[in-house]
């Protein structure tokens, strides 16, 4: 137990266990407006305006959230 690659091996195994049942789903309703319509995403020379605004144009403030998908809309 003390093997450090075999704790590594573990949390990856519950990592990936806990996730499967993402692989083949499709969005869910709020992925639909925040992803799909853009919503929640960003230009990257306008990042720094999402800690000052609402999250998808909600009532929610998740600015972490709106980075991370303007960033995976410029890499996909």
């Amino acid at each position: 137990m003390n093997n450090p690659k075999f704790l590594v091996a573990i949390i990856l195994a519950l990592t990936i266990i806990t996730h499967i049942s993402f692989v083949n789903n499709d969005f869910v309703w709020l992925d639909h407006n925040d992803i799909e319509l853009e919503k929640a995403v960003v230009p990257l020379d306008k990042i720094g305006s999402v800690f000052f605004r609402p999250f998808g144009e909600t009532s929610f403030y998740r600015p972490l959230v709106t980075v991370t998908n303007s960033i995976d809309n410029v890499i996909y």
